[in-house]
């Protein structure tokens, strides 16, 4: 996301203003929300939660639905005083946090492996998920929002993740997810390599968007476990209460966060 994107999405908000919607990020109140996604066959054919195109995304700082869930989950449940890992930041969420009076994190860590042609804020430091530069045990907390399904090695990923978590830590994990087929995984060894060999109409026929390389599907419990993780879904309905607030949030009933500890721990 350009910081252009959202000086203009919040010169024209007042387009959108009303009383049905409002962000719990920047508190802005609207009538509609702005459309995001793609309607590719794929997607409804497996029933693909977090995915699709939809109107999601708040019209003045451009916070998605997955955005404001997991802001709801952390202003509930995030202690002070927590050094936090944020993979692919997104901006809406990632101001939020920075702002926060009431979370106040020791260390707030924001990566992304930096592709050319792509904006990042200065405060996004260049990281790769498979090779990170932190201590063993350094973070309390690590978001990673739709990042897993375009990383090629995952088992190094979540192996990575994992080593730089305290024991007593968990991670935040969303991904594109079929709720009705298994995993649909297009990466191969070749050369020692893990790699994705697949076109991008292939990626898009297969998991629903050109830089995907997989498609988690019913099964993700079952695949974080033979890595390590032990993994707690969580719904919007489990972590708010009354149906008026999942709709002026506009937050999805099937969507799904994931909670995740070591399996050590469980």
């Amino acid at each position: 996301m350009l910081a252009s994107e959202v000086f203009f999405a919040r010169c024209f908000s007042w387009f959108y203003k009303g009383s049905r919607y409002q962000c719990n990020l920047c508190g802005f109140k609207s009538r509609e929300l702005r459309w995001r996604g793609h309607s590719f066959p794929i997607l409804k054919e497996k029933n693909v939660i977090s995915a699709g195109k939809r109107r999601s995304d708040c019209p003045h700082c451009l916070s998605s639905d997955r955005d404001r869930l997991v802001w709801l989950y952390l202003k509930n449940n995030l202690a002070q005083n927590k050094n936090i890992l944020h993979v692919a930041p997104e901006l809406p969420l990632a101001n939020a946090i920075k702002n926060s009076s009431t979370l106040e994190p020791i260390e707030y860590t924001c990566i992304d492996k930096k592709t050319k042609g792509y904006y990042y804020p200065r405060w996004v430091q260049d990281g790769d998920i498979t090779s990170l530069n932190f201590p063993d045990a350094h973070f309390d907390l690590i978001i990673a929002n739709h990042v897993l399904e375009h990383i090629p090695n995952l088992t190094k990923a979540l192996a990575e993740l994992k080593r730089v978590l305290k024991p007593t830590g968990h991670a935040i994990f969303m991904v594109p997810l079929s709720g009705s087929h298994p995993t649909d995984d297009g990466c191969q060894l070749l050369n020692d390599k893990i790699i994705c060999a697949l076109s991008e109409n292939e990626k898009i026929n297969r998991f629903g968007q050109k830089d995907h390389v997989r498609l988690f599907g019913n099964d993700i419990e079952t695949i974080f476990d033979t890595h390590g993780w032990f993994i707690s879904p969580k719904n919007p309905s489990d972590l708010v209460s009354g149906d008026n607030l999942l709709e002026s949030l506009a937050l999805f009933p099937g969507e799904c966060l994931l909670l995740a500890q070591p399996a050590s721990l469980n």
